[in-house]
């Protein structure tokens, strides 16, 4: 999520990697203060941790652009 924020003004990615945190947060403090006693746990435990994966895929996507176009050292 900070990542995402951080990254704002430098590129496109960077609201889909801060959803992604949001989410993923969102699950976690909802998990937290239900103590995971909700109808389906498997769901918000997804919710925690698939949008972390899909976000550091995003991460991913624009470091490696970056590194590709920035030429030699």
């Amino acid at each position: 999520m900070l990542l995402g924020w951080v990254w704002l003004r430098q590129t496109p990615l960077s609201w889909p990697i801060l959803a992604c945190g949001l989410v993923s947060l969102a699950a976690l403090v909802a998990g937290g203060v239900t103590g995971m006693d909700v109808a389906e746990p498997g769901t918000l435990e997804r919710f925690m941790g698939y949008p972390i994966t899909i976000g550091t895929a995003a991460v991913g996507l624009v470091v490696a652009q970056r590194v590709g176009s920035s030429g030699p050292l």
